[in-house]
């Protein structure tokens, strides 16, 4: 269970880590300080995976459940 975890949030750094570091330089202009802020970010989203997965997992179905 953990492995799936662990790789299922790997995905999700490798998908979304640029977008998260790009965003975090435009708030602070420092790109030490954006690495620092990017790490902060997701070592909280990783710890908080669960939700994140089940939040994620909820929007996707409210989303095929609209009508277009």
């Amino acid at each position: 269970m953990r492995v799936r975890r662990d790789d299922e949030f790997t995905a999700y750094v490798a998908a979304r880590a640029r977008l998260l570091r790009r965003s975090a330089y435009l708030l602070c202009g420092d790109w030490h300080r954006t690495e620092d802020l990017t790490q902060s970010a997701l070592t909280k989203v990783y710890l908080a995976w669960s939700r994140v997965r089940r939040a994620d997992s909820e929007h996707r179905s409210e989303h095929r459940q609209r009508p277009q």
